[in-house]
């Protein structure tokens, strides 16, 4: 990718590899986007898996989506069905601009829900307890 360093390159297609392991289906169609049917990836090459966003970025997402910012990697998903997640950690902006009323659950490693967004609602969560996602 230009503007990038070799390092800042390979360290941006690793993430990138690492959601691919993490949520099988998808497909790599830039250096920084990843499409599933219902979900897409868009990864800022300039941070890292380290990067801590924090509540103060404003997560734009279309509507009828629920986005949000894990460590410099903006999830957006928009079909309802179940979503397993792998290393989600920290504090997350998000944004759910889905259908008024509707809810976004997350659960824990038991299927526990841990936490719900009711849209239109933006703010910011910490999904470390997060393994599950259903957006509907």
């Amino acid at each position: 990718m230009s503007g990038l360093t070799t390092a800042q390159a390979a360290s941006l297609q690793q993430r990138v590899d690492a959601v691919l392991a993490a949520i099988p289906g998808g497909h790599q169609v830039s250096a920084t986007e990843v499409r599933y049917d219902g979900l897409v990836v868009t990864f800022d090459p300039r941070s890292d898996s380290n990067t801590r966003t924090g509540a103060q970025l404003n997560v734009n997402c279309s509507y009828g989506w629920f986005c949000i910012v894990v460590r410099g990697t903006t999830f957006s998903f928009y079909e309802c069905r179940w979503w397993d997640l792998t290393d989600w950690t920290g504090v997350s902006p998000y944004n759910n601009n889905q259908t008024p009323g509707t809810v976004f659950r997350a659960y824990d490693q038991n299927y526990n829900q841990v936490w719900t967004s009711t849209a239109p609602q933006t703010g910011s969560v910490n999904v470390t307890p997060w393994w599950h996602i259903k957006p509907c």
